[in-house]
């Protein structure tokens, strides 16, 4: 009789080597895993890699920015601080220097300057003299391996005093208490308060502000009632100006020409601001102080050599005057022009200096 079996029915032999070979037979599960594991952590090493060197690059980057800025910020401040010294050197009188270096927020600056034309003196219509220098000037900076330079054409201007009788920076109160001459420009560079007690004589072609022609006194809005009047070079007659007819008068912009011969002018007629010399030329110390042939201090006066000079007496007087534009009383020395020539002291070169240590913002002496 036979039997008929299947497969299910066979009995199972295995031998010794059963399981490594079942083993060896089987789908590769595992490795599979641990090629993936690698390739992520491949993948996110990479990955880290690029941001690292992405942010370093953008911080170098940054750093520069910054570097460069600052650099030409130190730049420009060096670039102004050398035209300062170059319009104080000729304000002096001194030359113009063509290099120097300074040091700004610890960090060091140089700076180079180069005349680009001859200096030229011209003469405005209005009868200023300006004389001018125009300078190349290079300025530069650095800070880590960043460098910054700028260079930039200025032009240096400077209107010399000796041309005007009396100049002002900001309002002139013209008013005075005995009789007084004028032969010369005045400019103010604001409100003039004309007036006098006595009699005031502008013997000239040019008394100019840039603000407003007042008739009264700034400090308690009276009129002086004395005479004043204009005189130009051109003519031998002296016409008045009636104390009530200021620039804030109709018809005035006309009639002020008209009447006084374009004389007295102010802002109504294009009147501009004049710029002068830097101030340290006037201080002590500066420019005028220095080239002065006399120098009067304190009552005293001395030659370009500081050594004391003998004068006659009444030559120099310690007196005081009430001061309208200061509301008070100051203290002055008045020089003797006459005495001073008579003493043999006039100096060669026509520059007197007169100072007062005792002057002040509080004391305006």
């Amino acid at each position: 009789m036979l039997r008929m079996m299947n497969s299910q029915d066979r009995p199972s032999q295995r031998g010794p080597n059963s399981e490594r070979s079942a083993a060896l037979r089987s789908p590769p599960e595992r490795g599979s895993v641990l090629f993936v594991a690698l390739l992520l952590v491949l993948t996110l090493s990479v990955a880290l890699v690029a941001t690292v060197s992405t942010t370093v690059v953008e911080a170098r980057s940054q750093r520069s920015e910054t570097h460069s800025i600052e650099a030409e910020a130190l730049a420009d401040g060096a670039w102004e601080l050398s035209v300062h010294a170059l319009r104080r050197a000729i304000a002096n009188g001194e030359p113009a220097p063509t290099h120097g270096s300074w040091e700004i927020a610890g960090h060091p600056t140089e700076w180079a300057a180069t005349r680009t034309g001859a200096p030229l003196r011209t003469t405005a219509p209005d009868g200023v003299t300006t004389e001018s220098l125009s300078m190349r000037v290079t300025s530069g900076a650095s800070i880590a391996r960043t460098h910054s330079s700028i260079t930039r054409r200025v032009e240096l201007a400077t209107i010399p005093l000796f041309q005007f009788a009396l100049f002002s920076e900001g309002d002139l109160t013209l008013i005075s208490s005995s009789p007084t001459t004028i032969e010369s420009r005045v400019h103010v560079n604001g409100d003039l308060f004309l007036g006098s007690d006595a009699r005031l004589t502008l013997a000239t072609d040019a008394v100019h502000c840039t603000g407003e022609v007042h008739r009264h006194r700034p400090t308690d809005g009276s009129v002086p009632l004395g005479t004043v009047e204009v005189r130009p070079s051109d003519s031998e007659e002296a016409i008045s100006l009636p104390p009530e007819w200021s620039s804030l008068s109709e018809g005035w912009t006309q009639k002020s020409i008209a009447d006084w011969g374009g004389v007295v002018r102010c802002g109504d007629h294009g009147v501009r601001g004049v710029l002068t010399l830097d101030r340290t030329a006037v201080e002590a110390g500066g420019s005028f102080d220095r080239r002065a042939g006399v120098r009067i201090v304190a009552g005293r006066a001395f030659n370009e050599l500081g050594q004391p000079i003998s004068l006659l007496p009444g030559t120099l007087t310690e007196t005081s005057i009430f001061d309208e534009r200061e509301g008070q009383t100051v203290s002055v020395t008045e020089i003797d022009l006459m005495l001073l020539t008579v003493s043999g002291a006039f100096p060669l070169n026509g520059l007197i200096y007169a100072s007062r240590p005792d002057a002040s913002s509080g004391t305006p002496n």
